[in-house]
């Protein structure tokens, strides 16, 4: 049985993890690569205010062996993830991702581009210690925006503008610094 002693003891041998200490790197699409824009991605990064990180799923289907009826898993799904970023004064990281958005499908013909060219190929969530150490790597594989949220305006508030931008990636792999 564990004491409150012995858990006070291990977090403050410890510590905690703090949700603050984060970066995000995105590596540009194909499309983007060479471009001004791309350029200024990691002025863009530095602007990055929240990142809700995917979670991960077991589909399965119920299967009868022997007796009682089990759930058999057969897929991983992974959840959608969200970034949200302060918005600047010349809108350049509004501007980045509608681009990108528009090298998937072209907003006059409709088309939409090869995957291959519009994908990033990874985006890197670091999570870092109080002491700047790298601790984890959640690496979005294959990822591209899927929506970019809504501008919200308001004449009462006189708070900063932020927006939101959902990816969608094939998967995603964890890197921790202790393996």
């Amino acid at each position: 049985m564990f004491s409150y002693e012995e858990f006070r003891s291990s977090i403050k041998a410890e510590g905690l993890a703090r949700q603050n200490r984060f970066y995000v790197e995105i590596a540009p699409p194909k499309t983007l690569q060479g471009t001004s824009l791309a350029n200024s991605l990691r002025y863009v990064l530095l602007r990055c205010k929240s990142v809700h990180v995917p979670g991960v799923s077991l589909s399965s289907t119920p299967e009868r062996i022997v007796g009682e009826q089990i759930e058999k898993p057969y897929d991983r799904n992974f959840g959608a993830a969200t970034m949200t970023f302060y918005m600047d004064q010349k809108f350049i990281g509004r501007k980045f991702f509608e681009r990108w958005v528009d090298s998937i499908q072209n907003s006059k013909t409709r088309t939409i581009g090869w995957y291959d060219d519009f994908v990033s190929g990874e985006i890197n969530v670091k999570v870092l210690d109080m002491n700047e150490a790298l601790k984890m790597t959640m690496v979005l594989h294959d990822a591209h925006p899927k929506t970019i949220g809504t501008l919200q305006l308001d004449n009462s508030d006189p708070g900063v503008m932020t927006f939101d931008v959902t990816f969608d990636y094939r998967y995603y792999t964890t890197k921790y610094s202790t393996e």
